[in-house]
């Protein structure tokens, strides 16, 4: 298999990552600056039968974040180009300026794309493979890794992609201090109930909700702490909302060099 980096896709995978490695240093000292872009606070609602962790957010991030990450997600899309470009020359030698790789969530515009000369002379083993590869042979086609670099490298051309300043999700620590305790005048006991359902939300400089618990009845003495995990997200990924940028950025990597590999097993 062909993996060495005078393969102009691979080359292009390494610059991809080694952008996405610079916008995590730059991310994290962003995150960890003094004072901090954000805020996180927690406190009981007006019944007092819960306690909510909230966090705002208090600064936006630099647009050269928007960027890096656009670089990154154009070489993800240019190596498949590049990739198609090289099976195409293993077969015809002059391949035609149409040629690219497509990617599409529906098969008319696949086949339609296929007429316009999109794989002229790749061959018939590549062409079966491209075809198993496209987005709308899944089940959620949108919301496939070639569907997103798409997505992602079609509004990259027009703006900036959006990214948040911060996303907040609760962290793997929730500590409740020593009780029971219960509401003046009450003999119930307030117990735990529930727990909101763990979720990344984007902060607003007024302030969101991260988490909450819920107890059986009005709780004033109880006191909880709870870490709160920080990161910066797209705007918007598919159908995912607030999509992390570094986790996301290695994931959509991780998924281009898979298909890289399947026809690199074709040269």
């Amino acid at each position: 298999m062909l993996g060495d980096s005078n393969y102009s896709w691979r080359a292009k995978l390494e610059r991809a990552h080694e952008l996405t490695r610079t916008l995590e240093v730059e991310t994290q000292q962003f995150l960890q600056r003094d004072p901090a872009p954000w805020v996180g606070f927690g406190g009981h609602s007006l019944d007092l039968k819960e306690f909510v962790f909230m966090a705002a957010s208090r600064g936006l991030p630099p647009a050269r974040f928007g960027v890096i990450a656009g670089e990154v997600i154009h070489h993800l899309r240019s190596s498949l180009d590049h990739i198609v470009w090289q099976l195409a020359v293993k077969k015809i030698g002059a391949p035609s300026p149409r040629l690219q790789f497509p990617i599409f969530t529906k098969q008319d515009g696949y086949n339609d794309a296929l007429k316009r000369g999109a794989l002229r002379g790749i061959g018939p083993a590549a062409l079966a493979v491209l075809e198993n590869l496209q987005p709308f042979k899944q089940p959620t086609p949108a919301d496939t890794i070639l569907a997103v670099v798409q997505e992602l490298n079609n509004i990259d051309k027009h703006r900036l992609l959006v990214v948040l300043s911060t996303a907040a999700q609760i962290g793997n620590t929730i500590r409740i201090a020593d009780g029971p305790w219960h509401f003046p005048g009450e003999k119930k006991m307030a117990g735990i109930v529930g727990m909101s359902p763990p979720a990344t939300v984007a902060l607003t400089a007024q302030g969101v909700r991260v988490f909450s618990i819920q107890f059986s009845a009005p709780a004033p003495g109880i006191i909880a702490h709870a870490s709160v995990e920080v990161n910066l997200a797209f705007e918007k990924a598919g159908a995912t909302t607030n999509f992390p940028v570094i986790r996301g950025l290695d994931h959509l990597s991780a998924g281009v060099s898979d298909t890289l590999d399947r026809l690199e097993a074709l040269l």
